[in-house]
């Protein structure tokens, strides 16, 4: 199964700017990306905060998949085309791939986009990039606080990162380039 992290962000890696952001920052050009993309996989994971910022409504002709600690909270928003779950992203991807889904985008937030990271789950990134700078906000992949006084272990560099290969890019628009990496394992 292809599992591929699509992210709108501004230049300083900042995907929300908080919790009413609908990301009309991104512009036209990204929402036709996306929306081109996830119909094109049909099948797309989300955490609760996202599923929030987009209105708490699914997106037509495709499945959306919101992971949350308590699905029972949405229970009045569960439709054939919409679920919720509290199962962990591998027994989740298990799951899909016995369903015979091949390929699923992870769509946000900054906590879902970590977690699928770090189990070693995600095969491509593709960043949007607008031409913005974010004065604060939600950063693309939610960081641990590192102390550089005590957190200065040369061999615990290495584990924080994630390796990536270049595919292309494409300008969306103006003011918007998609950048697509292949994720090294």
């Amino acid at each position: 199964m292809n599992v591929t992290l699509i992210l709108l962000q501004t230049l300083n890696g900042i995907i929300s700017l908080g919790p009413k952001d609908r990301l009309d920052w991104g512009g036209k050009a990204d929402k036709s990306h996306f929306r081109n993309r996830t119909l094109e996989v049909g099948t797309m994971i989300m955490g609760s905060n996202t599923f929030k910022a987009m209105g708490m409504k699914s997106l037509p002709n495709r499945k959306t998949i919101v992971m949350t600690s308590t699905p029972s909270d949405y229970s009045s928003y569960q439709s054939e085309q919409l679920t919720f779950t509290s199962t962990s992203p591998i027994a989740l991807l298990e799951e899909l791939q016995n369903q015979g889904v091949g390929e699923v985008v992870v769509a946000g937030g900054a906590n879902i986009y970590r977690t699928f990271l770090e189990a070693k789950l995600i095969d491509y990134v593709e960043v949007s990039i607008a031409s913005k700078i974010a004065y604060g906000g939600i950063p693309a992949i939610k960081l641990d606080d590192v102390n550089f006084e005590t957190d200065n272990n040369e061999n615990n560099v290495e584990q924080n990162l994630v390796d990536l290969k270049f595919v292309k890019t494409e300008m969306l628009d103006e003011n918007t380039i998609l950048i697509r990496y292949k994720v090294l394992k």
